[in-house]
C-alpha cells in the first residue's frame, strides 16, 4: 500500500519519478513539498532532489520544456502538461562570502549530504515515492508534530550562511502558526543585524508572507518585541483584515515603507489617506455625503480596502457598509463632457461640473436621469461656477 503522499500527487509528478527511473537514476520528493502533505496541504510548488547532475537531468527531460536560469546551482524546472517542477542535484555548500550565496556547490550522491544543508528541519525531509520511503534523519516528522521551527545544526552558522533564514523562521511562524526553538530563536537575535545584507526585493517577499500567513500577528509581535526589525505598531486584529488587503495595511504597521514597490507604495499611501478620514458618524445621510466626497476624488476599489480593513479592526465600523454596498456608488454619470460643452460650459470647467453632479449622485439627492442632470447643470451648477471664475 502505498503512502498518503503517493495518492495525492498528480499524474505529471509520477509522470516525471517514471521518466528518471527508466534512466536508471534515482529521484525524490523533497523539502516542503513533502511537509505539507503530512499536514494535510496541497504544495505550492513541487521540489524534487536527485544524485543526477544538471545535464543529466536536461537529458533526461529533453522531450520538455526546460528551465534552466537555476543550472549553476544544480537546478532544472520542467514544465509538464502544464505543472512546473523543479529538480535539484544533490549538493553541498560553503564560503558565504555575502550572507546569502554559497560561492562553492559541490554536487554529491548522498542525500543526507544535500538534506544537512537545508535551513530548518521542517524542510529537510525527502520521500522516495516508487519505494514509498520517507527519509527523515533530521526528525522533520517530530518538528511538525510539536510546533516547532528549528535550524539544522548550529543556528549561528544557518543564519550566518543565508541571513534570509532569519526572516524566513518568522515567515514559517505566520505561515504555521508554529513557534521558533528556542536556541535558533537565540541565534535569530544574535544575528539579526545580517538583516542588512538581505536586497530589498528579497526583504520585500519575506514579508509579504509573513502577512499572508495565518498567524501574522504572532510572528511581527516576535519581531517587534525583540527590534529584529523597526515595527511601529501591530493592530489587535491583523489576523481578521481578508487576505488580499493585509499588504495595504503596511501603513500601520511600518513607518518607512521604502521596501515596497513604487507602485504598490502609491496605493497604499492612497489607502492610508482614505483610512485616516473615517470617523463615527451616525446618520445615514451624512455616510452618504462622507461616501460621496471620497469616490468623487477615490477609484471605489481603495475605498472598499479602506472600509474592509476599518471593519476587520474594529467591528463597529460595520456601519459603514450598508451605506457603502449601495448601488449608487458603482454608477457613472449618465452625461459626458460633450454634453456639458453643448450645455455652455468651458472645458476647463468640466471635470468642476462633473464632481458637482457626482456628489449629488453619489448622495442619492440626484437620480441618474440625463434630463435632470443637464437641468441641474445650466441652472444651479451654472452660477456656481461663473461666481467663482
Amino acid at each position: 500500500m502505498k503512502n498518503k503522499i503517493f495518492h495525492k500527487l498528480p499524474k505529471e509528478a509520477l509522470l516525471l519519478v517514471e521518466l528518471f527511473l527508466k534512466a536508471n537514476v534515482k529521484i525524490y520528493l523533497v523539502g516542503g513539498s513533502v511537509r505539507d502533505f503530512y499536514l494535510n496541504k496541497i504544495p505550492n510548488d513541487f521540489d524534487f532532489t536527485t544524485p543526477a547532475l544538471p545535464e543529466e537531468t536536461c537529458h533526461i527531460l529533453k522531450n520538455y520544456k526546460l528551465f534552466k536560469i537555476g543550472a549553476k546551482y544544480g537546478t532544472i524546472g520542467v514544465n509538464i502538461n502544464g505543472i512546473y517542477f523543479e529538480i535539484t542535484t544533490f549538493r553541498s555548500e560553503s564560503g558565504y562570502e555575502d550572507n546569502r550565496h554559497p560561492s562553492n556547490i559541490i554536487f554529491k550522491k548522498d542525500i543526507l549530504e544535500d538534506l544537512k544543508r537545508r535551513d530548518f528541519s521542517i524542510n529537510a525531509i525527502a520521500y522516495d515515492i516508487f519505494e514509498d520511503r520517507l527519509i527523515d534523519e533530521f526528525n522533520c516528522l517530530s518538528d511538525l508534530k510539536n510546533g516547532v521551527i528549528r535550524c539544522i545544526g548550529n543556528p549561528k552558522d544557518r543564519f550566518s550562511e543565508d541571513s534570509l533564514r532569519i526572516l524566513r523562521a518568522f515567515s514559517f511562524v505566520s505561515k504555521l502558526d508554529f513557534n521558533i526553538h528556542n536556541k535558533t530563536f537565540q541565534a535569530v537575535v544574535e544575528k539579526k543585524d545580517l538583516l542588512k545584507n538581505i536586497k530589498i526585493e528579497r526583504f520585500r517577499a519575506e514579508i509579504i508572507k509573513i502577512l499572508n500567513g495565518i498567524n501574522p500577528k504572532a510572528a511581527l509581535k516576535l519581531i517587534k518585541n525583540h527590534n529584529i526589525l523597526d515595527i511601529k505598531f501591530i493592530p489587535k486584529n491583523l489576523n481578521k483584515i481578508p487576505l488580499n488587503y493585509r499588504i495595504y495595511a503596511l501603513f500601520l504597521i511600518f513607518d518607512n515603507l521604502d521596501f515596497i514597490n513604487k507602485n504598490l507604495k502609491n496605493e497604499i499611501e492612497i489607502i492610508r489617506n482614505i483610512f485616516n478620514r473615517f470617523k463615527y458618524i451616525r446618520k445615514i445621510k451624512d455616510k452618504r455625503h462622507f461616501f460621496a466626497h471620497l469616490r468623487v476624488e477615490f477609484d471605489i476599489k481603495y475605498i472598499f480596502i479602506a472600509l474592509c480593513i476599518k471593519i476587520a479592526l474594529n467591528k463597529k465600523n460595520i456601519i459603514f457598509k450598508k451605506v457603502f454596498r449601495a448601488k449608487t456608488l458603482n454608477q457613472k454619470l449618465s452625461i459626458n463632457g460633450n454634453d456639458l460643452l453643448k450645455a455652455g460650459f468651458s472645458r476647463s470647467k468640466i471635470r468642476k461640473v462633473k464632481n458637482i453632479l457626482s456628489l449629488h449622485l453619489y448622495s442619492k439627492t440626484l437620480p441618474n436621469e440625463r434630463r435632470i442632470l443637464l437641468k441641474y447643470a445650466k441652472y444651479k451648477i451654472n452660477g456656481i461656477v461663473k461666481s467663482t471664475i
